[in-house]
């Protein structure tokens, strides 16, 4: 049975930083404790420098992307630019800056996504739905960050997460058989009475009013409080849903047919809490890695295809199902195809 696709992705490109710290290396550096390090899993993270902006970052990204792609800047209708942590002005539009670095025409629209780390996902959402009904002949979606002081530490706003800088990026227009990916299936699932349980800070601060990183202690807090066992019951509940619907939507593959399943990059005790169960389901067919970047914030759905790509994970022909999850709390799963395309 021939599936149709929604939408083909030309290409899918990341960009991360030559330099790159492990957790092993934090606690020599003193920035954790060996039980700290411990809780975040074996991981090394990319540090950008300040050269490197998140936008910076993106921008190399894209460039990669659209190249890959032999896609010219100038037939992209639509930019869709995601992002988790602070991106270097309160009034910056980051996403009129990266149509600006990149050559975009004047009919583009420059549009950034908010969903916290499930950003990549909404993205590519949004760029099938204007792809298909028409209003877009090509998108580039794209997500960028860069952690560390204001907003997100690395090492210290997670008890059990180490966060990497680095953007990823993809071209998405109508299927073509020279496409890396067809994505057959896209669903979401929202669990969002679990930020309600957890946030105990003040809704707003006037300007940058905010300490040098967030602080884990309510995270904490919230998991010894029973938070563990509801962030995995609504956790699993959000992702079935999320899973079988995408599956429903592309013919109603079954499970067994996927060869592949990319999780979404989380430390292994996070990952337990938001994708346990299809990790336990897969065993040697899911794969994580996280080990190789640390969490990406918004990016990680992309960077998982662009590594698929990079290590030839997926045969020509054959199926990956992407799982990503968000603070917030937003549950995705996307069904790709394989496609001819073997070379990066």
């Amino acid at each position: 049975m021939t599936i149709e696709a929604l939408v083909g992705i030309r290409a899918v490109r990341s960009w991360l930083p030559p330099d790159r710290v492990s957790a092993r290396q934090a606690v020599t550096g003193e920035v954790l404790t060996a039980e700290q390090a411990e809780a975040h899993g074996e991981v090394a993270v990319g540090i950008a420098t300040d050269d490197d902006p998140p936008v910076e970052m993106a921008a190399r990204a894209c460039v990669q992307a659209l190249r890959a792609a032999g896609c010219d800047a100038q037939a992209v209708d639509l930019l869709l630019y995601s992002w988790t942590n602070y991106q270097g002005n309160d009034f910056f539009s980051p996403q009129h800056w990266l149509a600006d670095r990149l050559g975009l025409s004047g009919r583009c629209n420059p549009v950034t996504v908010q969903q916290a780390c499930n950003g990549a996902a909404a993205t590519l959402e949004l760029a099938i739905g204007a792809v298909r009904s028409g209003r877009a002949g090509t998108a580039l979606i794209a997500a960028g960050d860069r952690f560390g002081a204001p907003g997100l530490d690395h090492w210290r706003s997670h008890p059990m997460l180490a966060h990497g800088d680095g953007a990823v990026a993809a071209v998405v227009a109508a299927p073509a058989p020279a496409d890396e990916f067809h994505v057959l299936g896209l669903a979401h699932a929202a669990a969002a009475d679990l930020w309600r349980t957890r946030d105990t800070g003040k809704l707003a601060l006037p300007g940058r009013q905010v300490p040098d990183f967030i602080d884990s202690r309510p995270t904490e807090i919230f998991l010894a409080l029973g938070g563990r066992d509801l962030l995995l019951r609504r956790g699993t509940e959000s992702m079935h849903a999320a899973v079988t619907a995408c599956l429903d939507e592309a013919g109603g593959i079954p499970l067994e047919k996927v060869d592949a399943v990319l999780l979404p990059r989380l430390s292994p005790g996070v990952r337990r809490l938001m994708v346990g169960v299809y990790e336990e389901h897969f065993g040697p067919a899911a794969h994580s890695y996280y080990s190789r970047t640390g969490h990406l914030g918004s990016g990680d759905l992309l960077a998982n295809l662009a590594d698929v790509v990079e290590d030839d994970l997926v045969a020509p022909g054959g199926l990956a199902l992407l799982l990503n999850a968000g603070g917030g709390y937003s549950y995705s799963a996307a069904l790709v195809r394989r496609g001819p395309k073997t070379c990066h």
